[in-house]
């Protein structure tokens, strides 16, 4: 499937145009959305073998970006996320792996920024809250 879009908002607040593409084959898809202030987004999925895959999700505007990357296996799993906003961030990734048919065990950490506005330099108090995660099947 391939298609292309060209379409008029008529929500107030939102760009007069917005550009839309397609684009799907058996193992893969592709979706991009533009818009006149060049802000961009997107979706795309890329099927590696009939039980793996890569999924990425994008959002590009003018106060903040979005990016997100994902792995969906089998007996793993993992995912990478970050936030940015001119002020603030985030950071964060995941992982999760089947150690037994009944067992699956993993981690997750985010990292979380902000900085003042006021300051030259940057003031970044840093958390590194982590975490551990056990999946237990019966």
């Amino acid at each position: 499937m391939h298609t292309y879009m060209l379409g008029s908002s008529q929500t107030s607040g939102q760009p007069v145009y917005q550009y839309r593409a397609f684009y799907g084959t058996e193992d893969s898809t592709l979706q991009v959305g533009s818009d006149f202030d060049f802000n961009s987004d997107g979706y795309a999925r890329k099927q590696l073998t009939p039980t793996d895959a890569v999924v990425s999700k994008w959002a590009f505007r003018d106060g903040s970006n979005h990016l997100e990357v994902n792995y969906e296996g089998t007996d793993a799993s993992s995912s990478f996320g970050a936030t940015y906003a001119p002020y603030a961030g985030t950071f964060g990734g995941s992982f999760m792996q089947a150690v037994t048919p009944c067992l699956a065990m993993g981690g997750l950490i985010n990292v979380n920024w902000e900085k003042k506005q006021v300051t030259p330099l940057p003031s970044t108090p840093l958390q590194l809250p982590l975490h551990h995660s056990a999946l237990l099947h019966r």
